[in-house]
């Protein structure tokens, strides 16, 4: 089974799954398919994307997460409401990888703060579910790497 990403402006993505590897992801993933949603630089990360599922639904546990990140990888996060300091509420994410210098990070609170609400911060490295990755490509890399000037990209992620 595979994923079929598409920008709205004609760029587009297949994504072979990682069943064996990330079944718990993969089933979490595709149970939201067909979705239309917004794709966003991850904005402390370097070459990442992601954008937010429209249902939010809490997985278990971390499976197949990892620090070591290459273009390609299609990888998922359960955000819970102030894990960061721009969390203000549940999300589910989906990101990838579209540049080799990256490192998904967030922003938390060095003072005890739990909400990470407070000053002052620091940023800490993120270990994401590697559930997918790129094995055909149109534009889709280009179209990623120009979100950090762009701002937002309306994408549908469906079953292919």
């Amino acid at each position: 089974k595979k994923l079929k990403v598409e920008h709205v402006v004609l760029a587009t993505a297949k994504v072979e799954l990682l069943w064996d590897a990330a079944p718990k992801t993969c089933e979490a993933v595709c149970g939201q398919l067909p979705m239309t949603t917004t794709a966003v630089h991850g904005r402390h990360s370097g070459g990442e994307a992601l954008c937010l599922t429209p249902t939010v639904i809490e997985l278990p546990e971390q499976e197949n997460a990892s620090l070591e990140y290459k273009k390609g990888d299609f990888c998922f996060c359960f955000e819970y409401k102030h894990i960061c300091q721009h969390a203000s509420e549940d999300a589910l994410e989906i990101a990838w990888i579209y540049h080799e210098a990256v490192m998904p990070r967030r922003w938390v609170s060095i003072d005890g703060d739990s909400t990470n609400q407070t000053g002052p911060w620091k940023t800490v490295d993120v270990a994401l579910n590697k559930f997918g990755r790129v094995v055909e490509e149109h534009r889709f890399y280009e179209l990623s790497s120009s979100l950090p000037r762009s701002g937002q990209l309306r994408m549908i992620i469906e079953a292919a």
